[in-house]
């Protein structure tokens, strides 16, 4: 319940501006991610057939470790690559916080005491 709550109220305040963001390196890296894209390397015929693959964490990034984004949701939680750029210009709508909020309420993890 403490995580949820500390995951609820990691998302950004207003304005959601677009901002760099370089993730810390991963704990560990996910055994599946890195054995395709050493095999995409090795056969990069896959690639056409697969998509490209690219190493990933093995856990997701906290909501304030993650790429700046119109949706947050959208974005992949795992990724270990740089992202996103400083353009205070560029605001995101920032309801991404609604999704994670609804649910939790709807689950019975956040009520109206809180």
């Amino acid at each position: 319940m403490d995580q949820m709550i500390e995951d609820l109220t990691d998302f950004r305040d207003a304005p959601n501006d677009s901002y760099h963001l370089e993730p810390p390196p991963p704990a560990q890296l996910d055994p599946v991610s890195v054995f395709l894209t050493d095999l995409q390397a090795q056969y990069p015929f896959l690639a056409d057939i697969m998509g490209t693959a690219h190493y990933q964490a093995l856990d997701a990034y906290p909501v304030s470790q993650q790429c700046s984004t119109d949706f947050l949701w959208q974005r992949n939680a795992w990724n270990i690559d740089p992202c996103g750029t400083d353009n205070p210009a560029d605001v995101n709508p920032g309801v991404d916080y609604l999704v994670a909020y609804w649910l939790a309420s709807a689950y019975g993890y956040v009520t109206k005491d809180m």
